[in-house]
């Protein structure tokens, strides 16, 4: 991934905890690590945090990272394969599969249905909108996201794939010197940035509406939009 310097003024505030303005004494990867393969990108973006809110999401995301690789596996050809990998990959399989599998049903042509647990998906989501924001542009949000829309492919028809890929940009640019800003003069085409291939992408807009969209591994599509952004 290509790392830009932010060339900001001193109103941007980034000396203190993303999610807390605590102090901060780590740093948070965005994307966690778990949503990734090894070997990891080179330049995988960080935020600042504290130690407190950097260990708070964990589980969420250990949940949700299992719950993505769960359903992969059951699209695949080759899936005891890819449950062996999950199977080392997370050691409470057992105990994690038996949650998934009371959240999944099946109807007469085989589709998979999927009861979730929102709140936890929810947590983990705005999460990373916000620091895919506050990384982008520089900004910090204090107001909670307007909306918070995901969906897992299973549940997307071609057409919301369709819309879901191709957003409609502003022609109002992000403030000056922001790592968005530096994206936008170099690449006007195509502002999904790739963190890994088939495992991670991102899009901001921060012009008159601010949203985020993001994809985990080709499987749960997520926007989070902000309409108050003071």
């Amino acid at each position: 991934m290509k790392y830009y310097n932010e060339y900001q003024d001193e109103r941007t505030i980034n000396g203190s905890c993303i999610y807390c303005n605590a102090e901060p004494t780590t740093v948070d990867h965005i994307p966690a690590k778990v949503f990734l393969k090894r070997p990891y990108p080179k330049n995988l973006y960080v935020v600042p945090a504290c130690k407190e809110c950097n260990n708070k999401f964990s589980k969420d995301e250990q949940f949700l990272a299992f719950f993505i690789d769960y359903l992969i596996m059951l699209e695949a050809p080759n899936s005891e394969e890819i449950m062996e990998r999950i199977q080392v990959r997370y050691k409470n399989y057992a105990s994690m599969e038996a949650r998934i599998q009371d959240r999944l049903s099946y109807d007469e042509n085989g589709q998979i249905s999927i009861s979730l647990e929102n709140d936890r998906i929810v947590n983990i989501i705005k999460k990373f909108a916000l620091c895919h924001i506050q990384y982008e542009t520089g900004t910090k949000f204090y107001n909670p996201p307007s909306q918070i829309t995901y969906r897992f492919r299973p549940q997307m028809s071609p057409q919301m794939l369709y819309e879901f890929n191709n957003p409609v940009s502003d022609n109002i640019f992000p403030e000056i010197g922001c790592r968005l800003f530096q994206r936008i003069c170099e690449n006007k085409t195509n502002l999904w940035l790739i963190v890994q291939g088939g495992s991670y992408r991102y899009y901001v807009n921060a012009g008159s509406i601010v949203f985020v969209r993001f994809v985990i591994k080709e499987m749960l599509f997520c926007e989070v939009i902000w309409d108050d952004i003071t």
